[in-house]
């Protein structure tokens, strides 16, 4: 690959073995194809406002790559917390003097030890606004917008700041369970949101019972829902099927075998029972 050279990573500094190096006395290009994509592993961090952006992900996805190479020695966490103690002139043991700010980590995430305060009801609605606005451009019914900003009581566009990232798979835990301020039962509205008012939840049931065809007539059943386009889960004498496959052998026939075939891809439930009421519900039809 021919790659042009960029003014503005003249000045890129490398580390090499703990230590931060001009690229020019680096010994080997950061845009070598060893470093790039051949045997060795590496890792971009972007600084948002003097922050890294994410380290922890990225040193997770750093050490994943490194244990994919099969490389010895890869540091964890804790020995990349102590190096970074250790750069700022202390040791894990050391009682540094008052009033002296040190980092134990340079990300704010809950699961490195990090606080989350509930402001949900103090976002202004500017902000508010932005965030829905990034969640629309990008085609999101659900989004996590991640601001940097001074106060998110204020407007960013007064204040400074903007969106680093538009997360598509969010998380929920720092919402019902923050370290301070009121908790948000966010998976509500979104759980919600898949079933709209007026719009039907349950998967529709037919029950077959009788003495002599069921299996047959379950058979015909579901070939006709499945012209119809849907995903149909199946019991009888023969067995479980889930759209057409085999899901387990053998007489599956009655309401608890029926219970077996609800998969997320069913759309429509046919099964066969030797009794003519179901002590496990009833079904949406019957013949």
């Amino acid at each position: 690959m021919l790659q042009r050279f960029d003014q503005r990573n003249r000045d890129l500094l490398v580390n090499i073995n703990g230590r931060l190096v001009h690229r020019d006395e680096a010994g080997i290009s950061p845009f070598d194809s060893a470093v790039q994509g051949g045997d060795a592993v590496w890792e971009g961090l972007r600084l948002y406002e003097g922050r890294i952006f994410r380290l922890t992900e990225h040193l997770d996805r750093l050490r994943t790559s490194a244990r994919a190479m099969a490389f010895p020695d890869i540091p964890t966490h804790d020995e990349i917390t102590e190096e970074l103690v250790r750069t700022q002139g202390f040791g894990l043991d050391d009682v540094p003097p008052g009033g002296t700010w040190l980092k134990l980590a340079l990300t704010g995430n809950m699961s490195t030890g990090g606080t989350s305060i509930a402001r949900t009801f103090e976002a202004h609605p500017d902000n508010v606004e932005i965030a829905e606005t990034a969640a629309r451009i990008v085609g999101l019914d659900v989004a996590g917008i991640d601001f940097i900003c001074p106060d998110i009581a204020t407007p960013v566009r007064e204040t400074g700041g903007g969106i680093v990232e538009v997360n598509a798979a969010p998380g929920f835990r720092m919402h019902p369970h923050p370290t301070g301020g009121e908790p948000q039962y966010v998976a509500k509205p979104v759980s919600d949101s898949l079933f709209p008012p007026g719009t039907t939840a349950r998967i529709p049931i037919v029950a077959v019972t009788g003495t002599n065809g069921k299996t047959t007539t379950a058979r015909m059943i579901a070939h006709i829902m499945k012209g119809m386009g849907r995903k149909v889960g199946m019991t009888s004498t023969d067995g479980i099927f889930v759209d057409g496959r085999p899901v387990r052998r053998g007489d599956m026939s009655g309401p608890r075998s029926a219970s077996s075939s609800a998969s997320p891809r069913v759309a429509c439930s046919a099964t066969t029972s030797r009794s003519s009421r179901s002590s496990s519900g009833r079904p949406s039809s019957c013949s």
